[in-house]
């Protein structure tokens, strides 16, 4: 029979004085998921074929069996009859299991000889009820609550980490814009002056001195005015100003040797 035609995930025997100590555990794996077979203490004080009927149809359609095992249970005949009809003609491990569950003092020893080769369980053990519900294919409830909570605590850190992204992007965004700002204020600079250069007066030449400055910073120039004056191993000059302005820049003064094409000076232009 298939998981799919069984109308049953569990059929769960106890006698009929161990309701009471059955409940929770009827309870708990109910709220797995699992569909569970449960009859009260009327149904099992009528004794007779109807009943035997009703206890043989339903093992049938169970997929798995978990027994009670109190020491009134151990003594019941109904108890035993439904162990003895699944083990004999059910039960099919891993695809059908039959578990019994040590309880109100019994132990291994207490169960019949063909009952102690089936791998029993201890009512009183701790997770045992969890491990039972997986070993029946139910939901461990408190495993999917563990497993929600973690998941929580990842989307927090990761809203988190996002948020820091963002803001982190946000910041990037502004610097992006304060140095564009200040690229652009450069470039706007560059473009109001005009730099005056180390000329390279002949092909041989690699170097010039400043012998004089003719104007001094804040002197207005006229374009091809004499600006100041050089001196290389082969000829002296005047270095006339490149722009009409305002010598706003001297950068190498007066006796220093310095490189061709080296910026000596700048003119604001048309100030």
């Amino acid at each position: 029979m298939s998981p799919s035609n069984f109308e049953y995930d569990v059929f769960l025997s106890f006698a009929s004085g161990d309701q009471e100590l059955v409940t929770p555990l009827w309870q708990d794996l109910s709220a797995s998921g699992l569909r569970v077979f449960w009859s009260d203490s009327v149904l099992r004080d009528r004794v007779g074929d109807s009943w035997f009927d009703i206890v043989q149809t339903s093992l049938e359609r169970s997929r798995h069996l978990v027994v009670a095992c109190t020491p009134a249970a151990l003594r019941s005949k109904w108890v035993k009859r439904e162990y003895v009809a699944f083990f004999t003609h059910c039960y099919r491990p891993p695809q059908r299991v039959l578990v019994p569950m040590l309880a109100g003092g019994s132990t291994v020893i207490d169960l019949p000889l063909f009952l102690r080769e089936v791998e029993a369980c201890n009512y009183d053990e701790p997770e045992i009820i969890r491990r039972l519900i997986r070993r029946l294919g139910g939901v461990d409830i408190e495993a999917l609550r563990l497993e929600l909570d973690s998941r929580n605590e990842e989307l927090i850190a990761l809203r988190s980490e996002v948020k820091f992204l963002r803001s982190e992007k946000d910041l990037k965004n502004l610097l992006i814009k304060d140095l564009r700002g200040k690229v652009l204020e450069l470039e706007r600079r560059q473009d109001l002056h005009s730099t005056v250069v180390m000329p390279q007066m002949r092909e041989s030449i690699s170097e010039g001195t400043i012998v004089k400055w003719l104007k001094r910073v804040g002197d207005r120039v006229e374009r091809d005015e004499p600006l100041l004056e050089i001196s290389t191993d082969k000829v002296d000059a005047e270095i006339p100003a490149p722009a009409t302005g305002t010598l706003s820049e001297i950068l190498v003064q007066e006796g220093r040797t310095v490189a061709v094409n080296t910026v000596v000076a700048r003119i604001r232009v048309g100030s």
